[in-house]
């Protein structure tokens, strides 16, 4: 991972969009950076992970019952257009991620590098929210919410655990006669 502060300069000679987005900030908070190792650690003692996971969670509480409350009006009654709307909103987000991932990796060559690696942060950290945004929607318990998330982690790690289990189950024998022939 690099080091915080170098990311290039935006076209406006800024590293950041706008200052509302303090992924240093809140980066420096949670991590510190190990010269020895060369790499981000865990600031361990300092606060726990469990507060942020508390905080994340009360932030998501009360955007729902934000976006809830402050739905325009035509949508008040609708709450199957207020479903499709938190779901559909991860699309619009995706879109902006992908773009900002073609300006930073420069994939048009018409328009060069448009967006820096923090940008394109920005937008996977929105596109993350507006999941969690979604979910809250249909759940309304921030302990459900975060229920939901922990459980597909523990699945997709169990899926992936399984696929190289079973890879490593087709080699054993073919390492095993291969080993037997000498070669």
């Amino acid at each position: 991972m690099r080091q915080l502060g170098s990311a290039p300069p935006m076209t406006d000679g800024s590293n950041y969009p706008t200052r509302d987005c303090f992924i240093e900030d809140v980066y420096e908070e949670v991590f510190r950076f190990d010269p020895e190792l060369g790499r981000w650690r865990a600031k361990v003692g300092e606060r726990s992970i469990m507060t942020y996971e508390t905080e994340l969670r009360g932030l998501v509480e009360w955007m729902d019952a934000d976006l809830d409350e402050n739905v325009a009006a035509v949508y008040k009654d609708q709450p199957l257009a207020q479903d499709w709307a938190r779901v559909g909103k991860l699309a619009e987000e995706m879109g902006e991620a992908i773009a900002d991932l073609v300006g930073f990796t420069g994939q048009n060559p018409r328009k060069g590098v448009t967006s820096s690696q923090d940008e394109m942060l920005i937008e996977l950290a929105d596109c993350a929210l507006t999941a969690l945004y979604a979910i809250q929607h249909f759940v309304k318990d921030g302990h459900a919410m975060m229920a939901v998330l922990l459980t597909r982690a523990r699945h997709h790690r169990q899926r992936r655990e399984d696929q190289i289990a079973s890879v490593t189950l087709r080699l054993e024998p073919l390492l095993a006669e291969r080993e037997a022939s000498g070669a």
